[in-house]
């Protein structure tokens, strides 16, 4: 049974898989998140303080500087070409990137860390903007909070109909559902570049996922 596509509304499948090629790393691909750098306390926010620091998540996200951000963030996601090697800042990545360039989309190591120099920079001036949310609320939120924070950037597939359907969904769920947690945890750690980063991957692999429940419900 052939079914509608399931869309990302932010175009990030196309983003992504309009610029890959068929060569990849699949080991890089398919590693595992590791919880390098887990964030956030113990205790949850009261309930005040959850409603504030989601009310201001969803601002910073609606905001102009978010969107070119996040236009900024796509592209160099794009440029990764699939592949989500675990970094813990500019120093692991550069020296990535010497060594693996080939298996990117980027032109050259310069442009790489023009691209990554730029999106650090667009996000440490958001954390900037939003001190409140990165530096009172994130520190003390739990992993719940931090997603019910996040909840309006975290993708989720509706409801399928079928048994076949619902085998697409939950291997969607297996890819996704790890980097989604490791997204959460980094912005709860304060480490602006592991926030970011954070981002890069989760959406990678959100991407990932979609195009492969889409492949798997053609089947069904």
């Amino acid at each position: 049974m052939k079914m509608i596509k399931f869309l990302l509304t932010t175009g990030l499948v196309v983003a992504i898989f309009a610029c890959s090629s068929e060569s990849e790393d699949v080991s890089v691909k398919n590693q595992i998140p590791i919880q390098e750098n887990p964030g956030g306390a113990t205790a949850k926010l009261n309930a005040t303080d959850l409603s504030n620091a989601t009310t201001a998540w969803n601002n910073m996200i609606a905001s102009t500087a978010y969107q070119n951000y996040q236009s900024a963030m796509l592209s160099f996601t794009a440029k990764m070409n699939k592949n989500t090697p675990i970094w813990t800042g500019k120093t692991d990545a550069m020296t990535w990137i010497n060594t693996n360039l080939s298996l990117t989309l980027f032109p050259s190591v310069a442009a790489f860390e023009i691209a990554y120099d730029d999106c650090q920079t667009r996000w440490s001036s958001i954390i900037s903007n939003n001190s409140t949310l990165f530096s009172t609320y994130f520190p003390n939120a739990d992993a719940s909070d931090r997603h019910t924070i996040m909840a309006a950037s975290i993708t989720r597939l509706p409801a399928q109909s079928s048994t076949c359907l619902d085998g697409c969904l939950n291997a969607w769920t297996v890819e996704v559902e790890g980097w989604e947690n490791l997204w959460c945890d980094w912005c709860g750690g304060g480490n602006q570049t592991a926030c970011w980063l954070g981002e890069v991957y989760y959406n990678a692999h959100v991407s990932m996922a979609t195009y492969t429940f889409n492949d798997c419900a053609d089947n069904c």
